[in-house]
């Protein structure tokens, strides 16, 4: 507003400098009355947001002005080339450059009255700078309209999804190269970069491809350069890399064909490394929410622990209390029993009596208290529909922090698409602590193989673990007896020695969900031990989106 102001002050300034100094074909008062009118149809047209017009508007007016003096004069000659000198400081959407140069030139030519070589010099000189200063603002612009999705991000009252803030700056990127469908970006992809493994952290599209692997060449490449492009399948992938803090990240930009000229033409990676820089800053900070929640998860996880193992001891003193419960009433009906018998008993229990009478009520009260599902906190968690890409993502997530390794899917789910996948009923809490409670086993216990896999068996989820037992051949048999075994002392006796298999098989029970166990061999005729969670699927009712 203030640069657009301050330019008509001094065009208009010029433009009486011009009228008393040099003499024209009209009264003074024509021209005066000129410029007063020239103000306030400009006023009218930025009060509508008329760009375009009011740029026809101000070479109307210069026009008028130069009419009948020599063009040549420097002081006309400046009034002509002013809006082009101008054209630098406007900060509008659109600045119609080339109606800018085309109404230049015919400036020129109308009061010359032929175009001659030379006025192609200047004009051209200021219309290069000017498209030079157009290319700058689109990117200041880009990059003022991508940090501010980014605090919407972080700031928005309604959680945005991560996907959805990709795709909204993918759109913002297409618009600023001016794409069209043959050379649109259309996926960008973010990975943590191990060694030479590239670990998928999220992406504008869902993916079952969690991992990519370079090679020495392009990963040396990518680390001295910070951007090395492959073409694959008609179109190119552009691989940014950016560290932040203890964290490599690689961005890829997938680009739906391998003609780039324009991307260069427009800055692609100045605009793109920019973009990524600000974007791997909120995925720092989420990463750090992320092991902040994870702390917050196993605290919760410890609580939940204490409370069934408090259940589980106090179901265990009340069967254990049945003995004396019947001790006590023998003794409460001694007076009905043969004198000799109850002479001989009332010396052993007469000074217990009371006191265990007393002890045994408390027991009893307190048991009752922690076994009512009312006083345990723990004991509605909120089943959800939870899509199996979720469960597939959660335990990828799991699986890469603790073991760095890939979760494979099979053929039938990930051919489905997110229109008619299927869910599990579940809680997500439960879920994270019956999956964290065996990867982090096989993290402490395996010795060299370990597997995880998902699979659809008719209308069943099939989540498959396997690993090596670093303990001796006997553990593993005990291991699998008491994990399809139903009696509860083999479930207390597993716990002691790994896996969690209390509080997988206790969660299993609540939801309905079938483990079993079985020994298996590798390749090398190692022993190992399978786990398999069986789940049922159903019909998506709600919107589940991940």
């Amino acid at each position: 507003m203030i640069q657009s102001v301050s330019y008509r002050v001094v065009l208009v300034i010029i433009a009486i400098f011009s009228i008393l100094k040099y003499s024209g074909p009209f009264p003074i008062l024509l021209y005066i009355g000129a410029c007063v009118l020239y103000i306030g149809v400009y006023i009218i047209l930025k009060r509508n947001e008329k760009s375009l017009l009011r740029m026809v508007w101000d070479f109307a007016f210069i026009n008028f002005i130069v009419w009948g003096r020599d063009y040549q004069e420097p002081t006309m000659f400046f009034l002509i080339l002013l809006p082009m000198i101008n054209a630098v400081n406007f900060s509008g959407s659109d600045r119609h450059s080339l109606v800018l140069l085309l109404l230049t030139l015919g400036t020129m030519v109308f009061h010359k009255g032929m175009l001659e070589p030379w006025m192609f010099f200047p004009v051209t000189s200021l219309y290069i700078l000017c498209l030079l200063s157009l290319i700058r603002n689109r990117e200041r612009t880009l990059d003022i309209v991508i940090t501010s999705k980014i605090d919407e991000y972080f700031l928005s009252p309604v959680k945005l999804k991560s996907f959805e803030i990709y795709q909204s700056i993918i759109n913002d990127l297409n618009v600023y190269f001016r794409t069209t469908d043959r050379n649109r970006i259309r996926r960008i992809r973010v990975y943590s970069l191990k060694g030479d493994t590239m670990w998928l952290v999220n992406a504008s599209t869902f993916m079952w491809e969690r991992i990519v692997k370079l090679n020495t060449n392009d990963l040396e490449l990518l680390k001295n350069k910070k951007r090395i492009s492959q073409t694959r399948d008609g179109g190119v992938s552009f691989f940014y890399y950016v560290p932040k803090y203890e964290i490599e990240y690689v961005f890829v930009c997938d680009v739906q064909s391998d003609d780039s000229f324009l991307f260069h033409f427009w800055g692609f990676d100045t605009v793109l490394t920019r973009t990524f820089s600000k974007m791997s800053m909120l995925l720092n900070t989420e990463y750090r929410i992320a092991q902040r929640r994870d702390e917050k998860f196993n605290e919760i996880k410890d609580r939940v622990r204490y409370v069934n193992q408090a259940v589980r001891v106090m179901h265990f003193i009340r069967n254990k209390m049945t003995p004396l419960a019947n001790v006590i009433a023998y003794h409460k009906m001694e007076d009905s029993l043969n004198p000799i018998l109850k002479n001989t008993m009332r010396k052993t229990f007469n000074k217990e009596v009371v006191r265990a009478d007393n002890d045994l009520r408390d027991i009893l009260k307190y048991a009752d208290f922690l076994l009512d599902e009312s006083n345990n906190p723990f004991g509605e968690l909120r089943i959800e529909e939870i899509p199996i890409s979720k469960i597939f993502i959660l335990l990828s997530e799991l699986a890469q922090s603790q073991l760095d390794l890939e979760v494979s899917a099979d053929a039938n789910i990930t051919s489905k698409t997110k229109e008619n996948e299927r869910v599990v009923h579940f809680n997500i809490t439960n879920c994270k602590i019956m999956f964290t409670d065996w990867i982090a086993n096989m993290r402490k216990k395996s010795t060299s193989t370990n597997i995880i896999s998902l699979s659809m068996e008719n209308d069943f989820l099939l989540v498959h673990f396997e690993n090596t037992y670093s303990e001796a051949d006997g553990y593993i048999q005990r291991l699998i007896r008491d994990i399809n075994s139903t009696a509860k002392d083999a479930v207390l006796e597993g716990k002691n020695y790994g896996h969690g298999i209390y509080y997988i098989k206790e969660i299993a029970r609540d939801y309905g969900i079938f483990v079993h166990a079985k020994e298996g061999l590798t390749s090398d005729g190692k022993s190992t031990i399978i786990l398999e969670l069986k789940f049922n699927t159903y019909e998506r009712k709600e919107n589940t989106s991940i």
